[in-house]
């Protein structure tokens, strides 16, 4: 499936070019992430790591608009790097893709900076759609719901 027959043409007009950087232990997860993407018109896979320190300078370097890492992985930390991420370059999206989607494991993500969380067994399909979506700048992340609906609760209790 081209996730591009998605949009009608009228779209093509707003797509801009999107870099995107995986960190991932998992050499087949690289693989399958590299395969979608590269299906989706103006996203270019600009790097891809398998430690968080290698990431690191890789992602300093290259500065790309998304990034894409395991909670878990096997050579570094994944919460410093997403803690880093966010306070270094704050308008890069970051999503974790794991096998470890378990509650206290996403609030930990979300808390170190992830704006998505998505399980690796069931979300392939949510992921390529959210790059999608940002690649045509219809997108808003985790975090900004989450301050609407705590402003929206914070005025009801008034």
């Amino acid at each position: 499936m081209n996730y591009n027959d998605v949009f009608d043409n009228s779209l093509n007009e707003f797509k801009r070019n999107i870099r995107v950087f995986i960190i991932d232990d998992s050499l087949f997860t690289c693989g399958r992430l590299i395969d979608l993407l590269s299906s989706v018109e103006g996203v270019k896979v600009a790097g891809i790591s398998r430690n968080s320190n290698e990431a690191q300078v890789m992602i300093d370097e290259i500065k790309p608009e998304v990034v894409i890492l395991e909670a878990v992985l096997s050579r570094g930390s994944s919460a410093d790097l997403l803690l880093n991420i966010k306070q270094d370059m704050p308008a890069t999206t970051t999503v974790v893709f794991t096998d470890y989607y378990y509650p206290e494991n996403v609030e930990e993500c979300e808390n170190n900076g992830a704006d998505y969380v998505f399980n690796k067994l069931t979300d392939f399909d949510s992921l390529i759609d959210l790059i999608l979506k940002i690649s045509v700048g219809d997108i808003y992340t985790t975090r900004y719901f989450n301050e609407q609906k705590d402003r929206i609760e914070a005025e009801i209790n008034i």
